[in-house]
C-alpha cells in the first residue's frame, strides 16, 4: 500500500490518495456467483467460457442450491454487494480465516453496510424503515431494481438480521469446499503472485496509469471524492475487469496474467501468445485498422466488419487479451466505452518476441 499526493495539473482529486493491490480469493468466488447466476452473459465471454461457467452451476448440490436461494433468490448481484465487507476482513487472502470473521461479524451491521451498497440510490430514511420491516419502505427500496433483481433484493430486506453474517459464511465456505474445491488450491497463490508483481509499481505510477496497466488497456477516470483505490486480481474475470464503488473507495478487479495462474519459466509468456493469436485473424486485424485511426465505438466497429455486436464484443475481449486496444471509459456520456490502439503494445510484442526466440531473459 501507498499514500500518494496530489497528483499531476489536471487530477481531478485533492488531498492525499490511498492507492493498495489485494489478493483474494473470495472476491473471485463472489464474481463467479455473480456469473453463474446470470450477470455478464453468464461468463460467455470470458477465457474461462460458457462451458465452465454451467459446469459450476450443475456442480452446485442440490441443498446448497436452495440454502442459496432461500438467502439471496436466483439473481447474483446481491453477491457483489458484499465486495467491501469481504475487503475489510483483517487478511482476505486468506479464505478460510475470512470466512471465519464474516461468520462472527455483526449480522444486522453487516447486512445494512451491504444493502446501503446495494440500494445506493434509495434514501436512507426509507432504507432504515426497511430494513426495520417497514412494509412502504421496502416497496420504495424495491422500486428501483429491475423484476430479475426485486426478489433478491426483498430476501435480503426481510432476512433475519443476526443470521446475516452466518449465512453468507456458510454458502461461501460449502461453495470453496464443494464445488471450487480444485480453484480454491490453486487460485490464492496465483493472486498473491499477481499482487506481488504489481506492488511495486506503486508509488511509481500514478494511479490512471496504473490502471491501465493492470488492465491490459482501460482508462478510468478516477470519480471526485473517492480517496482509496484497491486493486484485485481476478481468474474468473479473464480478459475483463470489474469496477465497483463504495463509499469513497474503488475496487478494480483485473485480470491476473496467466503465467501468475500457471508458473513455467520455459514457457512463453501468455499475453505474447495472446497476442500473435489476435492479429491472426482478418477480421479483428480490419477491427484495428479502424480503431488505429481514432477513437471507436462498438456500433462503429459492428458496422466495420459487419458482425453482430456480440460477435465483435467477443474479438474486442482477445484484442484486449492482447494489450492491443486501451478502453476509455468514465468520461464519454451514455455512448459506452471508446477503444483507441495501443502502439506501444507492438513495438514491445516485437521486442519480447525476439528475446524469447533468443533466449535473452535480460
Amino acid at each position: 500500500m501507498s499514500i500518494l499526493e496530489p497528483m499531476s495539473p489536471g487530477s481531478n482529486r485533492r488531498g492525499r490518495f490511498e492507492v493498495a493491490v489485494q489478493p483474494s480469493f473470495l472476491h473471485d468466488v463472489l464474481i463467479v456467483l455473480w456469473s453463474a447466476l446470470g450477470g455478464d452473459d453468464g461468463g460467455a465471454n470470458r477465457e474461462l467460457g460458457r462451458r465452465w461457467f454451467d459446469g459450476i452451476r450443475r456442480a452446485v448440490p442440490s441443498d446448497l442450491a436452495d440454502q442459496m436461494y432461500a438467502f439471496g433468490g436466483d439473481s447474483g448481484t446481491v453477491w457483489l454487494s458484499l465486495i467491501d465487507w469481504i475487503a475489510s476482513a483483517p487478511d482476505p487472502s486468506d479464505p478460510h480465516d475470512t470466512i471465519e470473521w464474516l461468520s462472527s461479524s455483526d449480522g444486522p451491521d453487516r447486512r445494512k453496510t451491504a444493502l446501503t451498497d446495494l440500494c445506493w440510490d434509495v434514501d436512507p430514511s426509507d432504507l432504515e424503515m426497511a430494513l426495520a420491516g417497514d412494509p412502504d419502505a421496502i416497496e420504495a427500496c424495491l422500486a428501483r431494481f429491475e423484476p430479475e433483481e426485486r426478489e433478491a433484493v426483498e430476501r435480503w430486506l426481510t432476512f433475519p438480521a443476526e443470521s446475516f453474517a452466518s449465512e453468507v459464511a456458510s454458502v461461501l465456505a460449502r461453495i470453496i469446499s464443494e464445488v471450487l474445491p480444485t480453484e480454491a488450491k490453486a487460485w490464492p497463490d496465483a493472486h498473491k503472485r499477481s499482487a506481488a508483481a504489481v506492488e511495486p509499481l506503486i508509488g511509481m505510477m500514478e494511479p490512471t496509469d496504473l490502471i491501465e496497466q493492470v488492465t491490459n488497456g482501460i482508462t478510468f477516470d478516477i470519480p471526485l471524492g473517492v480517496r482509496r483505490l484497491v486493486l484485485i486480481p481476478s481468474v474468473s474475470l479473464k480478459p475483463w475487469s470489474l469496477t465497483i464503488e463504495s463509499g469513497d473507495t474503488v475496487y478494480i478487479h483485473y485480470p491476473l496474467a496467466d503465467e501468475h495462474l500457471d508458473p513455467d519459466p520455459a514457457a512463453p509468456p501468455q499475453w505474447l501468445i495472446n497476442f500473435h493469436k489476435a492479429l491472426g485473424d482478418e477480421r479483428r486485424l480490419r477491427m484495428l485498422r479502424r480503431i488505429a485511426d481514432g477513437p471507436v465505438r462498438l456500433s462503429e466497429l459492428t458496422e466495420t466488419v459487419g458482425l453482430a455486436k456480440s460477435t465483435v464484443f467477443h474479438h474486442i475481449g482477445i484484442l484486449r487479451s492482447a494489450g492491443l486496444i486501451r478502453v476509455h471509459v468514465g468520461s464519454h456520456g451514455d455512448g459506452g466505452p471508446t477503444y483507441t490502439l495501443r502502439r506501444e503494445a507492438l513495438g514491445t510484442a516485437a521486442e519480447f518476441t525476439s528475446q524469447y526466440l533468443t533466449g535473452d531473459r535480460s
